[in-house]
C-alpha cells in the first residue's frame, strides 16, 4: 500500500511539473489547456487507483513539495 502511495505521488508530481512548466513554455500550450490536462491525469489516476481516498489525497498533497524540488533543480 505504501508503494502504491509513492507511485501515485510521483505520477502526480511529474504530471504537475510537465503541465505547468514544460507544456506552456516549450510546446506553446495555453495555461487553461494545461490545467485541463493535469485534471484529466489526476482523474484517471484516481479512477485506476485501488488506494483509499485518504491515500490519494495525501499523495496529491505530497506531490506539491516534490514538484517544487523538481522546479528548483531544473531552473
Amino acid at each position: 500500500m505504501v508503494l502504491r502511495a509513492v507511485i501515485t505521488t510521483v505520477i502526480f508530481a511529474i504530471s504537475l511539473f510537465l503541465t505547468t512548466t514544460v507544456l506552456p513554455d516549450s510546446m506553446g500550450v495555453s495555461e487553461n489547456a494545461s490545467m485541463i490536462i493535469f485534471m484529466v491525469v489526476v482523474a484517471i489516476v484516481f479512477k485506476l487507483s485501488k488506494n483509499g481516498t485518504a491515500v490519494n489525497g495525501a499523495s496529491l498533497l505530497l506531490s506539491i513539495p516534490i514538484f517544487m524540488v523538481l522546479v528548483m533543480f531544473i531552473y
